[in-house]
């Protein structure tokens, strides 16, 4: 039987509410004895030494909670309980809905573990939560369609920006854990015509005709499925960006207001603005929300003749060519009353010439050139810089579909791993000469490829992994 835990689910520190979630046998138990009223039951015990319920199940009530020995009151907070096997986890679980106190939290999570019983077992044991507990029981409990799920919950808990949060929810519901066991059952399928032919390949008829038509069944699937993987590994490559951050590099030459961009963009002071040449000379770098695309955009070091610049400067002029060849997006930022670049820039836009061009200072001239003209200072023609970056994001994320069309798939370096994997035995099936045994092997390691993922083989040694990169509360 398993042992009762407790943790703090929400932020610590001041905060208007803290919750407090235990979930395993004990759940009842403890809150019948921080709230000192039994009660009647309003349920059946799910387990031995469960307690009855001093409050409706799954109803929120307003109880006084005390110290299990000194009866020294702790809080008075909102209260619930849900009876297992519908809760989060699958166990019966409680949560306590207390005032965001520093000290009112501490107090009632050193409260829990004295509410242990005195015999010792196992099933007695009250403890502290590991990270990601509570969602691997409820995975265990069944209560989480396969790991894959599991993991878009992390991604979901983990999203900063609405394109995360849209993404990440996309997987909570099995979606991609079905689609990978679609996939699977293809091979096992596909197997199971190979297997059919070394079984009973001898037991008379046309031994030759029978090979030839189960190759041709495991040939259609193998050409259709490699060409599904590979798309899909693109489209998590797409979903990376989501995940990473889309790298902006901001260039051009000095003095052409690249750091005020980027504090304009991130909304605050983030560089150093100054109007002598040569102030920023390292990378200065900031995390965007950007049309709700997560964005790490660079303020490089003006672009000039390095032989006429010193020893620092002409450091940070080459790691702004670095940063500059290792950005998906480039901004090349020119002063709109000196719009022609030098050599150094116009040699940075001719090697990629998918940069965005964009005249700055506009309130200082008349017109501009080709381009979109902007003023740092008054902020005339950010809001139309900022649509033509999102505009740039979503053709490279989305392919240009809208959110809801969109096949993107945030994909993490386990679920990479495992595709890779069932591709490698794919192309070997492909590549090889034809042999029944060895043909059928090698779809059988692709088809385990996908159960790896999901979580249908060999589960022991990827729980840790994943459920361990959660927040404790979780």
């Amino acid at each position: 039987m398993t042992s009762t835990i407790y943790a703090l689910s929400t932020v610590p520190g001041k905060a208007a509410v803290a919750v407090v979630r235990i979930s395993g046998p004990l759940s009842f138990s403890i809150l019948s004895q921080l709230t000192k009223s039994p009660g009647r039951s309003h349920v059946k015990p799910n387990h031995p030494s469960s307690q009855p319920l001093s409050i409706p199940p799954r109803e929120a009530r307003i109880r006084s909670l005390h110290h299990p020995h000194s009866h020294l009151l702790l809080d008075r907070a909102l209260v619930l309980a849900f009876p297992g096997p519908r809760s989060f986890t699958g166990e019966d679980t409680v949560e306590l809905h207390l005032h965001g106190s520093t000290a009112v939290t501490s107090a009632v999570l050193r409260a829990i573990p004295d509410c242990q019983p005195p015999t010792s077992s196992p099933a007695n044991l009250i403890r502290l939560a590991l990270p990601g507990e509570f969602s691997k029981r409820a995975f265990l409990n069944g209560k989480l369609k396969d790991l894959t799920a599991a993991e878009s919950l992390r991604d979901v808990i983990d999203a900063q920006t609405e394109q995360q949060r849209i993404v990440a929810f996309r997987g909570t519901d099995g979606s991609l854990g079905l689609l990978y066991d679609s996939w699977r059952l293809e091979l096992v399928t596909a197997r199971a015509q190979l297997e059919a032919v070394i079984d009973f390949g001898d037991d008379g008829g046309d031994a030759v005709h029978e090979e030839e038509g189960a190759y041709e069944v495991c040939d259609r699937v193998v050409t259709s499925l490699q060409a599904r993987i590979r798309h899909h590994l693109s489209r998590g490559r797409a979903g990376e960006l989501l995940k990473t951050g889309i790298k902006l590099a901001i260039f051009g030459p000095p003095n052409a207001g690249k750091s005020s961009l980027l504090n304009a963009l991130a909304r605050t002071d983030a560089s150093i603005v100054s109007a002598e040449p040569g102030t920023t000379r390292d990378i200065v770098s900031r995390i965007v929300d950007i049309g709700g695309f997560p964005v790490t955009v660079s303020d490089t070091a003006g672009l000039r003749d390095v032989d006429k610049v010193g020893v620092v400067e002409g450091e940070g002029i080459r790691r702004a060519l670095t940063n500059i060849d290792g950005a998906h997006v480039r901004v090349c930022l020119l002063p709109a009353d000196s719009p022609d670049p030098d050599s150094l820039t116009a040699g940075c836009l001719a090697t990629h010439p998918d940069t965005l061009v964009v005249y700055n200072k506009v309130d200082l001239v008349d017109r501009v050139g080709d381009g979109l003209g902007i003023s740092c200072r008054t902020l005339e023609g950010v809001d139309r810089l900022v649509e033509s970056l999102v505009k740039r994001f979503r053709h490279m994320v989305h392919e240009g579909k809208a959110d809801e069309e969109s096949d993107v798939v945030v994909m993490s370096e386990r679920h990479r791993e495992g595709l890779q994997a069932c591709l490698r035995h794919l192309d070997q099936y492909s590549e090889g000469d034809r042999d029944l045994v060895f043909d059928a092997e090698h779809l059988r390691s692709a088809a385990d490829a996908f159960g790896r993922i999901t979580g249908k083989v060999d589960i022991e040694h990827v729980l840790g992994r994943i459920f361990s990169s959660f927040c404790i509360g979780k």
